[in-house]
């Protein structure tokens, strides 16, 4: 046998040990040396495997009975990747309050099982809607808690708002995890004092009370409620004034506990948006000091010439009797005394008497029955004589009548006597 021949037969052993075969890779019984033809690619079926073509020469103890050569190609499972895990977002407000004026957080551990990283894409929907999407490129860490904010500035009362999140890790996506619900509602209104400031005290009975509009985030037409309390123990005079439309309160009805008797008042403001009352503003003090003054409108009688045991006086209106008026901001007790007008009578007497009266259209403006209205005699020391004096410009008037009676033995000559009235608080 030639060399050719020989070859030959070589070539035809090996052509007919030609097999197609599924080899396993490790094995103590032979070694594979392989070499790639085709690196693969993805299998379009699957995300977990990749494909090789492989030439291989396997080769071994050729006296193991175990020993077989082949020619074939294998295949072989890779590592593949796995999608990230699908996340539960959680959203919520970021004060809790789920109000116009609070972001919304919307926030999910994110996982995946290979450990890789990945970015996050959010979603926000209003009322069914996609709202807004966007995209955190930013590779984050597995395991990391995440967090995406939304502007209270997106939002208004009554919407109803959810987000959804979608995580990749460079190769495949997971699936879309949305949040529960969550309803925007009202923001109650807030306001702020303007005058008058705290601590004021002042004369004024029916003083204004201003405050600002209000801050409401939801753009709601206010209305406001005015309340002033008295302290301590005159719960009596509490106010409560509701639904003003203007930013401000002027008092008709005066505040009738004072400062002099040791009382006082505090105020403030709420706002109402049609859906609740906002919060009380920090209340201010105010107290009402009295103002005591009295004036004489007429303050001189002149009676003329008398003769001995002859008698004068005013209620004709000749002369005119005394007219004194309340011009302070309380009521007033006013008291009378007077200096001498006899020298040969001594006050006070029968010769020289006064009494109180009505000024013709401001009736009632003092306390009839606790004021002298019958003739008295005039004193030389303080007498009450008017008695809760009102101060209100209607009725704030009164007139003080005199009587004269010239004494038998009283000289001739002109005769005087200066009358004080003293006024002093009456409440």
């Amino acid at each position: 046998m030639n060399k050719e021949e020989g070859f030959l037969l070589v070539i035809i052993i090996l052509l007919c040990g030609l097999t197609l075969v599924s080899a396993q890779i490790s094995s103590s019984n032979y070694n594979i040396t392989s070499y790639v033809i085709s690196g693969g690619g993805t299998n379009t079926t699957s995300d977990n495997y990749k494909t090789d073509f492989v030439l291989g020469s396997i080769t071994g103890n050729i006296t193991s009975s175990l020993y077989k050569a082949f020619f074939g190609f294998f295949y072989a499972a890779g590592e593949g990747n796995t999608a990230p895990n699908t996340p539960s977002p959680n959203l919520v407000s970021v004060d809790g309050t789920n109000q116009t004026y609070s972001d919304l957080n919307c926030s999910a551990t994110i996982s995946d099982a290979n450990g890789d990283a990945m970015n996050v894409t959010v979603r926000w929907y209003k009322n069914g809607g996609v709202n807004l999407t966007l995209d955190y490129n930013n590779s984050y860490s597995n395991n990391t808690l995440f967090s995406a904010i939304l502007d209270s500035g997106n939002t208004t009362k009554g919407q109803n708002w959810i987000c959804s999140l979608r995580l990749y890790d460079g190769i495949s996506y997971s699936s879309w995890g949305n949040s529960s619900n969550l309803i925007i509602g009202n923001t109650l209104p807030i306001v702020t004092l303007l005058s008058p400031e705290d601590g004021n005290i002042t004369t004024n009975r029916t003083p204004e009370f201003r405050w600002n509009e209000g801050t409401d985030e939801d753009g709601d037409n206010l209305t406001y409620d005015l309340n002033i309390t008295c302290y301590p123990g005159c719960s009596v005079g509490n106010r409560l004034y509701s639904g003003i439309s203007e930013l401000n309160k002027t008092l008709t009805n005066y505040l009738q506990y004072l400062k002099d008797n040791n009382f006082y008042y505090n105020w403030t403001v709420r706002a109402n948006d049609g859906f609740g009352d906002g919060p009380w503003a920090t209340p201010r003090k105010i107290e009402i000091q009295a103002e005591v003054d009295i004036t004489l409108l007429n303050n001189t009688i002149a009676f003329g010439a008398l003769n001995a045991e002859e008698t004068s006086n005013t209620t004709d209106d000749s002369p005119l009797p005394f007219l004194i008026q309340n011009d302070g901001n309380c009521f007033t007790n006013v008291s009378i005394n007077a200096s001498n007008l006899w020298t040969s009578v001594a006050n006070p007497s029968d010769y020289f008497k006064y009494k109180i009266d009505n000024k013709s259209g401001e009736e009632g403006s003092f306390n009839w029955l606790q004021s002298n209205t019958i003739w008295t005699q005039v004193p030389n020391t303080t007498q009450l004589a008017i008695a809760e004096f009102n101060w209100s410009d209607a009725t704030d008037s009164a007139e003080i009548d005199l009587l004269v009676t010239a004494p038998a033995a009283e000289g001739a000559g002109d005769k005087s006597s200066t009358v004080y009235f003293t006024a002093s608080l009456g409440e």
